[in-house]
């Protein structure tokens, strides 16, 4: 099955039931396959942002993606820390769990991993 290239990491699960016996399903699967594989991309092509697990799982907070919004836009920790009423030092906090959790080593890598993942 393959996926919208911009979310490589995403890909859908679907449970098929049906009356059919297993014999007639399986002269289908392929055309089942490439059903199942057309919906998939619309899905993820339509809906990325909704279905997006990063978000929906709250692995992060709604501050630390406001971090990452402005830092994607250009902002220095000190303009964010004054946008968001923050320390610098909790802007470097949200920025440190932001890799931590998406495992990325700099900013830079940050946000492109954001941007290809759909959270930007």
């Amino acid at each position: 099955m393959s996926v919208d290239s911009t979310h490589i990491h995403w890909y859908g699960v679907f449970c098929l039931f049906s009356k059919n016996q297993s014999q007639k399903i399986e002269i289908q699967s392929e055309k089942l396959a490439s059903l199942l594989e057309l919906h998939n991309q619309y899905f993820v092509s339509r809906y990325s942002s909704k279905l997006n697990p990063i978000i929906n799982f709250g692995l992060l907070s709604e501050k630390s993606i406001m971090v990452l919004n402005l830092m994607a836009s250009g902002k220095r920790i000190d303009a964010i820390a004054k946008e968001l009423f923050l320390t610098e030092r909790g802007v470097s906090y949200h920025i440190d769990k932001l890799k931590e959790v998406m495992s990325c080593s700099n900013r830079s890598q940050l946000i492109d991993k954001a941007h290809r993942l759909g959270v930007l």
